[in-house]
């Protein structure tokens, strides 16, 4: 059915009307101006749907609230539907008439989200039974795989002009999708007609959707029969186990038999109609037998036939007569209305007459309320004034407090100094004593180090990985980080199978505060080191400390990693602690600007081992801990720079981020980070830290991953078996993880293989473009992007021409 427009409605219809969860407007974003306005589709009001008044609410423009920072209009999909249920909606104060802004207002905290299901769309398309794919119509495929995949919301298909389900969908396959059935209602075809759905229409989109209301229904019809060829086999198979005396060997060599036998015939078409024929005869048998039978049956009955007859011939007397008496007490009943209609008259009237003296009163009343209110706005504004005033001198008084507030934070910080300078001196000139005197600084005595205890109950179980990854997708959106769950499943898998992940991009990408965040989601605060890198550090007593000749004591660098690798070899002295135990993680800003390498030679030769691992710092000084450090680097290409060298491009994982411009990428506060309680023995079992796991890959992607090889190989760039093995053990979890089909070997190959790109040479172009249609054939979105930067970077005329390197897209040069 379509929305009835004699009574829209319109903001102007009840001023301060407040919404709630009972009575709500229903919309979706404006396609042209979409983090600005909505399209309001409908009404909601206990149960009834009433249409927009389209004259003051075609749009509406949602204002950004001062205090809220995560309520922006971004959160949402472009087609997603959303409502507006808290709060109220009006006038818009910067609307005049031919602008563009429009006439009616609301916040953008007063917005949220359809609960699930609470709205159920109707979608055409083709259903495979089969293979339990859907195909949509191609509008809606976007809308299908950015709302419903992975999530509680069924749907409904219209297919061969049956509703059939509901379904919900479970991964992206290409163009269509995997469905399975929902368990929101009985699962069947439905009936479908004008009453089954609500038509509507925004963004040039038309769109069938059932809402629970009085003109609406939604009526079960009869059970469709939906299994797979999968389940069909399942069941085969159970039946197997369940009845073993009738499925023995014997039965089971018959049916074998039957099938080769069918296998020889040579004509079986031929075989098949001549069956059907002749089943067709004994069905034209069969029902003239039947016919004769009930000749002979009835020729008993027909006295009884006529006996009845004289009997009904009766009963119709009698009724006639009743139904004259009925005719006769309905005439009496007509009268007895007509006097009640006139005496209801007659009480109308009066009751008229009493409202319109009372509308007079009201009026008089509020031309007196009128009066009042003016005075009091007067005396308001008198009384603002003074408030301003008082305002003014506060202000004064709290300039005059700034400035003494920083005369004295300026002479404190310059005392501070000299007392550390004195402090220094005191200290040097004490050390000099000691060595001049003889006295053995090796005797002196070491600090003691106290581990601290970070036991603890995880919050999910270990086949709970996706709850796992939708609580991380939650607090990355309240931060402001609106990333999808591939995306997030991405991050996820690569920062924890890989010792090390660079986050890759031009500055203003917010790599940082993203390692910052994920960092603080996924451990303790007391288990992160942030380390700026320096220019000009060339060995690990930069990055962590060194051993003083003299003293034969460890001496700390500033970045802190001594105290934090020391609690880690504390833990590992004991399993049941370190499985225990969150993970640690040691954050690596601008991580190019000195060589890899040099400064991180310690663990860059831990990449590839396995149990427990062991850093030497000098004169028999050893960290122990097992796999459980990560390092998240962030990186910037520039002249600043050192280039990544592929011994370290071999071990590593580089992850390109892009500026969206509706996010801002601030400071975040570690404090409002929620942190997600995950020990390293869920770490391993989540993503498969183990080297006994067998890694799988589906023919489909193998096939695909094996033709992009081959063009690798096409451009004499080397893919190592160590690349090769972290290519497979990702495919092998990301495929059970990820939505999309396709995504996982994208993935790989924009952030292990595309890296490696470093061709020099007008023959190259062709060599990637052909890549690049390979990696379009197997749908690599991601990869197409970045290789297609690659190629326009270097078909440009100035110094990078002919030049075609994967870091020059990392540049603002």
């Amino acid at each position: 059915m379509k929305l009835d427009n004699n009574d829209p409605f319109s903001y102007k219809e009840t001023p301060f009307l407040k919404l709630t969860h009972n009575n709500y407007v229903v919309a979706v974003k404006d396609e042209d101006f979409p983090e600005r306005n909505i399209l309001p589709l409908f009404y909601y009001d206990n149960g009834i749907i009433r249409s927009i008044d389209e004259w003051d609410m075609g749009k509406i423009v949602v204002i950004p609230h001062k205090t809220i920072q995560d309520k922006s209009l971004s959160r949402f999909n472009l087609q997603q539907i959303i409502k507006i249920s808290y709060g109220t909606i009006s006038g818009n104060t910067r609307y005049y008439e031919g602008g563009t802004l429009p006439k009616c207002s609301t916040i953008d905290s007063y917005i949220y989200p359809i609960e699930a299901n609470q709205i159920i769309e109707f979608f055409e398309g083709v259903i495979n039974v089969e293979e339990s794919l859907f195909t949509p119509q191609m509008e809606f495929f976007q809308l299908i795989k950015e709302f419903y995949v992975e999530t509680e919301n069924c749907f409904f298909i219209i297919f061969e002009e049956k509703l059939l389900g509901p379904f919900k969908a479970v991964k992206v396959n290409d163009n269509s999708f995997k469905i399975a059935k929902s368990r929101f209602k009985k699962f069947g075809e439905y009936e479908f007609n004008d009453n089954s759905y609500l038509e509507l229409e925004a963004n040039d989109l038309i769109r069938k959707v059932y809402i629970e209301v009085n003109d609406l229904s939604l009526i079960f019809k009869e059970e469709y029969d939906f299994k797979s060829d999968d389940e069909l086999l399942t069941e085969f198979q159970t039946e197997l186990i369940n009845y073993p005396d009738y499925f023995n060997e014997n039965n089971l060599e018959n049916v074998l038999l039957i099938l080769r036998k069918t296998t020889q015939v040579e004509k079986i078409e031929s075989k098949i109609r001549d069956n059907f024929r002749l089943k067709k005869i004994l069905e034209k048998g069969g029902k003239v037998l039947d016919s004769d039978i009930d000749l002979l049956k009835n020729i008993p009955e027909i006295k009884e036939i006529k006996e009845n007859k004289q009997k009904l011939e009766e009963e119709f007397f009698v009724l006639k007569q009743d139904i004259e008496k009925i005719e006769t007490q309905r005439n009496k009943l007509a009268n007895e209305i007509n006097e009640l209609e006139q005496t209801k008259n007659e009480e109308l009237e009066k009751r008229k007459a009493e409202l319109d003296s009372d509308i007079i009163k009201l009026e008089a009343r509020k031309e007196n309320l009128e009066k009042e209110v003016e005075e009091g706005k007067l005396k308001l504004e008198e009384s603002n004034q003074e408030i301003r005033l008082e305002n003014d001198k506060l202000r004064i008084i709290q300039d005059d407090l700034k400035a003494g507030v920083q005369k004295l934070k300026s002479e404190f910080t310059s005392e501070q100094k000299n007392s550390q300078e004195k402090l220094a001196e005191l200290v040097k000139g004490k050390t000099h004593f000691d060595f001049i005197s003889g006295r053995d600084l090796s005797e002196q005595e070491n600090e003691i180090f106290v581990a601290q205890d970070f036991k603890i109950i995880d919050q999910f179980e270990k086949h709970q990985y996706r709850d796992f990854r939708n609580e991380v997708v939650n607090i990355l959106k309240q931060n402001n980080r609106n990333f999808d769950n591939h995306f997030v499943d991405n991050l996820l898998i690569s920062i924890f199978q890989n010792t090390l992940t660079v986050f890759a991009g031009v500055p203003g990408t917010g790599k940082t505060t993203l390692a910052r965040i994920l960092a603080n989601i996924l451990t303790p605060k007391e288990k992160i080191r942030e380390v700026s890198v320096n220019r000009g550090w060339t060995s690990q007593k930069d990055f962590i400390g060194f051993v003083n000749p003299l003293t034969k004591k460890f001496h700390s660098s500033s970045t802190d990693i001594y105290s934090l690798t020391r609690q880690m070899n504390e833990e590992a002295k004991d399993e049941t602690i370190y499985l225990k135990t969150p993970m640690s993680f040691i954050i690596l800003d601008e991580a190019n600007l000195s060589p890899l390498e040099h400064y991180w030679s310690s663990f860059y030769n831990l990449t590839d081992s396995s149990g427990m691992l062991e850093v030497k710092l000098g004169h028999n000084e050893a960290i122990k801990f097992p796999n459980n450090l990560r390092f998240i680097g962030t990186i910037n290409y520039d002249h600043t720079t050192e280039e990544l060298s592929p011994r370290v491009l071999d071990r590593i994982n580089i992850i390109q981020l892009n500026k969206a411009e509706d996010i801002s990428f601030n400071n975040i506060s570690n404090a409002k980070i929620k942190n997600i309680q995950l020990s390293f023995q869920r770490c391993i079992e989540f993503f498969e830290l183990t080297d006994s796991i067998e890694f799988k890959i589906e023919g489909k992607i193998e096939k695909g991953y094996k033709d992009i090889k081959n063009e690798f190989k096409n451009l004499k760039i080397y893919i190592s078996p160590r690349v090769e093995i972290a290519i497979r053990r990702y495919i092998s979890l990301a495929s059970q993880h990820m939505s999309d089909v396709n995504k996982p070997l994208d993935y790989c190959v924009a952030q292990k293989l595309l890296p490696l790109i470093n061709l020099q040479g007008s023959e190259n172009k062709l060599k990637l473009e052909s890549l690049k249609d390979q990696l379009k054939n197997n749908k690599c979105d991601i990869s197409t992007r970045i290789l297609e930067d690659i190629i326009n970077i270097g078909s440009e005329k100035g110094i990078y021409e002919e030049n075609y390197n994967y870091f020059l897209t990392l540049s603002n040069v």
